[in-house]
């Protein structure tokens, strides 16, 4: 982990961050990892590395450098945030709390259906990536998607809309 940390932020500390960024992240998610067999819980691990690798550089891209019009050796380099101006707060919570419960339906779901659905959209995996790591075929990956968005439809039609509504 530590390797594809390196390769992807260049720096030591930001590595050593990354891997326990990453580690913390596999601990909060570990029930994800139960059924895996060895080769899979390797991939997605590598995939949690290069995630919070790629989120680390995108927090970082965020800050600038003020370049004085006026040149003068002696000036320090100075580094602001840019704040973060696209939601209100209101919005977020909004976001998060559906968020939230999409992530409680989605954790109803069979685990298979799960993991399907967690490598697809959390990840942006393709059926062939997932295939690989689950060791199904891609057909059985489609299939998985396919029941897992029939089901999490069903169960927010019964949340939203009571037992006997259809939409």
């Amino acid at each position: 982990m530590y390797r594809i940390a390196m390769n992807r932020v260049s720096h030591k500390e930001d590595a050593e961050d990354v891997v326990q960024d990453t580690y913390r992240k596999v601990f909060q998610n570990i029930k994800r990892f139960y059924d895996l067999d060895e080769e899979s819980t390797v991939k997605l691990l590598i995939i949690y590395t290069v995630n919070t690798a790629k989120d680390l550089l995108r927090k970082k891209s965020r800050r600038i450098k003020a370049i004085s019009l006026e040149y003068e050796e002696d000036e320090e380099e100075k580094t602001y945030e840019i704040p973060d101006t696209s939601e209100i707060p209101e919005d977020v919570f909004i976001k998060k709390e559906a968020w939230t419960k999409m992530a409680s339906l989605i954790d109803e779901l069979t685990e298979a259906q799960r993991h399907a659905v967690i490598l697809k959209y959390s990840y942006r995996m393709c059926n062939r990536e997932i295939a690989k790591i689950l060791c199904i075929s891609e057909t059985a990956v489609s299939s998985r998607l396919s029941r897992a968005r029939i089901a999490l439809k069903k169960k927010m039609e019964v949340e939203y809309y009571g037992q006997n509504c259809k939409i």
